[in-house]
């Protein structure tokens, strides 16, 4: 495991060095926070071979043998079935390891099953749960770890996991809504396509014929359709392998680093996308954010965790900012007004939440507020692509007709001087 170096706040408000091996920076943190202390940086220092002196706790872990950290993945319905499940035993006074065990016997069988078993062995065998999740980071992210690490130290973890069962709740809400915005013009769109090929393909052939044999100067419109036509019968493989290159060609560049800085501003330049992304993106944070400040997460690991709820690489870099910022002893809110991604009502809210100590609430409201408003956009948006698409469609389809009618008017001119 690569030796880490951090820099931490005791609880006695001093800052401290030291170095720990550790399989990621989340790993560090979470023993920080074992010993209730605050974790301002961490770097990665070098993959020497293991000493005695790498781990913060000097009785560390002859209690706690980690398993490897499992390959598997699990849906996201079985997570939050597990934790629906969690939060209700919990709250009827269910103690955790009998609540493991009948969740792995309720999935017996499967992978996810599996894991749910080395997980119960290690929580019989003392490890506290968040440990034992922190073995499976493929399944279980650093918002939940850090969640249920902040349930165990406040004896609420039932409370716990229903706020982890809400926020889920509301981000799977919010991605079917946009899904289901979308159906209707993705389908409208694959079926003014698939009607094009048809006429392409099966059509206008047909007339290419009828124009060829009967001698007639054929105009400019019909001769660049019979044009394309014919390019489309005899390099269509050609086309669509074009096509799909350009496709995956452009997905792969604007996922890779060089390319996805690129992708986030355009999609941050645009009129019509600005707001939407802008909406979705602080929603996603300060619905993290609220759900770890509710669960009794500190701010810093809370913002820390929250940074990677953002999907745009900008809104990250802001995150960071606002995390710097309040590690010099700044406020949240006078850090968040110096950002220009974040609207005017968002900083007010913050504020007000950050005066009135209802900082973890405010944000979880006005995540609910932003969704909404997400929501509408996705809906606005929509209703201007379906009628785009049909003006599109009568467009081609106006030109077929009339590239198609012209020749037919003369040919019947020439047979009516005839």
């Amino acid at each position: 495991m690569p030796l880490m170096t951090y820099k931490a706040r005791a609880l006695d408000g001093k800052v401290v060095e030291g170095r720990l091996r550790a399989r990621d920076e989340h790993e560090v943190r979470m023993r920080l926070s074992e010993k209730g202390m605050e974790t301002l940086s961490i770097a990665s220092l070098s993959d020497a071979a293991p000493s005695a002196s790498d781990s913060p706790d000097p009785q560390a872990s002859a209690a706690h043998r980690p398993l490897p950290p499992s390959g598997s993945r699990a849906s996201a319905g079985e997570i939050r079935s597990m934790t629906a499940q969690l939060a209700l035993m919990l709250e009827t006074g269910t103690p955790l390891a009998e609540c493991l065990l009948s969740l792995q016997e309720q999935t017996e069988g499967t992978a996810f099953g599996d894991m749910l078993g080395e997980i119960h062995r290690s929580v019989s065998a003392g490890n506290a749960l968040s440990r034992a999740l922190s073995d499976h980071p493929r399944v279980f992210d650093e918002f939940y770890i850090s969640a249920v690490k902040a349930g165990e130290t406040s004896g609420k973890l039932a409370d716990v996991f229903a706020r982890i069962d809400l926020h889920m709740s509301k981000r799977e809400e919010l991605l079917s809504r946009i899904r289901t915005a979308l159906i209707y013009p993705i389908i409208l769109s694959c079926l003014a396509t698939g009607a094009v090929i048809f006429l392409v393909s099966f059509v206008l052939p047909k007339f290419a014929t009828v124009f060829g044999n009967s001698g007639v100067q054929l105009p400019a419109p019909t001769r660049l359709l019979l044009w394309m036509t014919h390019a489309f019968q005899l390099y269509w493989y050609w086309l669509f392998l074009g096509a799909g290159t350009c496709v995956g060609g452009g997905v792969w560049f604007f996922r890779n680093p060089a390319g996805r800085p690129i992708k986030d501003r355009v999609a941050l330049g645009l009129p019509l996308l600005r707001s939407l992304v802008t909406a979705t993106q602080t929603a996603a944070l300060l619905r993290v954010l609220g759900t770890l400040l509710s669960s009794g997460v500190p701010l810093v690991d809370s913002l820390s965790v929250a940074r990677d709820a953002c999907s745009n690489i900008f809104f990250k870099k802001a995150v960071e900012e606002v995390s710097k910022g309040i590690l010099r002893g700044e406020g949240l809110a006078s850090n968040v007004s110096k950002s220009p991604l974040f609207s005017p009502s968002v900083k007010r809210m913050i504020e007000t939440g950050e005066r009135t100590g209802r900082l973890a609430f405010v944000t979880s409201r006005m995540a609910d507020y932003l969704e909404e408003i997400a929501q509408r956009q996705i809906q606005r948006i929509s209703a201007l692509f379906e009628p785009a698409v049909i003006v599109v469609m009568g467009i081609i389809i106006g030109f077929i007709a009339v590239s198609l009618m012209l020749p037919l008017f003369r040919l019947s001119s020439a047979m009516a001087a005839r």
